[in-house]
């Protein structure tokens, strides 16, 4: 089990438990791949680091030697190895967006000394607050302001614009931030800020204690559900966009035995081949299923109107009868019909004291209390302001026995 736990590690975990088991418990022999986007953005924080420590050395690194370390990076690495999932794109285009990036970042932050620099590429590890779970934070370029605030930057070389309330940049950035506050308790003035490359935008954000409060409880429990997990082997794949780079699907029991039979994979007792003419089969019955299901709800509708245009409350039928009952009655609102209503609600049997009530059971509140009048006239006055009047139909069916005329005036009827 990991002793240490990283940013990556949490979040990969979220992502999919089964591709955190590959990557950090079993990690298994796999060929070595790693995607275009990932290694665009390898090539680039390689030059930022040369630049900015350099920099903070008073040497001035130029455009175009900066240029050259990073085509020395992609030279350096065997395109064959380099996986490419967006249709548009190529190796080169990639190439292409990291110089575009790296000239627009030379010309505006360039001599590359903004203030102190305290570290390029930090590793820094830290105990969770309060938890005895050790954490680890990489961070690309922790440095002190001339107004003296520290900023921990973190570089991006994707095409999304990062937000301070999206739960990944609150999860990174604040992790850092608790790292830097335990390696260096002497800062106080701390801004986190992400340095969304290709929009050349600098995303900066403040924590405030009960933010850091809030992030340590979270990471507490996600480490907890791993050790659970573990505990239990409980691993299962959560399959999203993110299997398109994932590197293990070759192993993966979600995607493999589709990749096999791609390939052509043959087993010696046939049981791939067999799984794919039962999945066949159960997919073409399934979709049948939904079709009848379709069919079914239609004609169900169609029984549910005629009952009230005709009056009546049974039908009968070849092979049988249906049953139709219709009955309304009044219920409170709930979370799905108005999530605006129901807060609303829920306030108010909070201050009449009824919380409790009618979180245990709601249709008893209204059963036993409104509906009967023993609720206070006033307070009955302001729930009825929640109440919706609701139908539920139940369709039943009775089938005849064999040998049995359902239109027969006994019987059934």
């Amino acid at each position: 089990m990991l002793t240490t736990f990283s940013h990556s590690a949490l979040q990969t975990f979220a992502q999919c438990r089964r591709k955190f088991q590959f990557r950090y418990l079993e990690r298994p022999e796999i060929p070595k791949r790693i995607s275009a986007e990932a290694y665009l953005g390898t090539a680039v924080h390689t030059v930022l680091q040369a630049l900015y420590e350099r920099g903070a050395d008073g040497v001035e690194l130029s455009l175009e030697a900066a240029l050259e370390i990073y085509e020395r990076a992609w030279r350096e690495v065997d395109r064959a190895l380099l996986a490419v999932v967006t249709e548009h794109m190529g190796i080169d285009d990639y190439i292409r967006i990291g110089r575009e990036i790296l000239a627009r970042h030379h010309e505006r932050y360039r001599p590359f000394r903004p203030g102190a620099l305290l570290g390029a590429e930090l590793h820094l590890h830290f105990t969770l607050p309060g938890t005895p779970y050790r954490l680890s934070a990489r961070i690309d370029r922790l440095w002190r302001r001339d107004d003296g605030t520290v900023e921990i930057c973190d570089y991006k070389t994707g095409k999304n614009l990062s937000r301070p309330h999206d739960p990944d940049y609150f999860h990174q950035m604040g992790l850092y931030q608790l790292a830097v506050m335990a390696n260096y308790p002497q800062y106080r003035d701390i801004e986190a800020a992400q340095y969304c490359l290709r929009m050349d935008e600098v995303v900066a954000h403040r924590f405030r204690p009960d933010d850091l409060e809030l992030l340590v409880e979270n990471i507490r429990q996600q480490i907890l559900a791993i050790h659970e997990a573990d505990r239990l082997s409980q691993f299962p794949t959560r399959e999203s966009s993110l299997c398109n780079w994932c590197e293990y699907a070759a192993l993966c029991p979600a995607k493999r035995h589709k990749l096999l039979i791609e390939a052509g994979e043959a087993d010696r007792d046939g049981a791939l081949r067999r799984a794919y003419a039962k999945a066949t089969e159960y997919i073409a019955r399934y979709a049948a299923v939904k079709e009848l299901e379709a069919e079914m709800a239609a004609l169900r509708a169609d029984l549910v109107r005629l009952a009230g245009e005709l009056q009546m409350t049974k039908f009968s039928g070849e092979g049988g009868e249906v049953a139709v009952g219709i009955t309304e009655e009044e219920k409170f609102v709930t979370k799905t019909d108005s999530s605006t209503d129901f807060a609303s609600l829920t306030a108010l049997a909070r201050d009449a004291g009824l919380i409790e009530y009618f979180k245990l059971d709601s249709a008893a509140l209204m059963k036993d209390g409104y509906a009967k009048g023993l609720l206070p006239a006033a307070l009955s006055a302001e729930l009825k302001k929640f109440i919706r009047r609701k139908q539920t139909v139940t369709l039943r069916v009775k089938l005849a026995r064999a040998g049995e005329d359902p239109d027969a005036p006994s019987g059934s009827l």
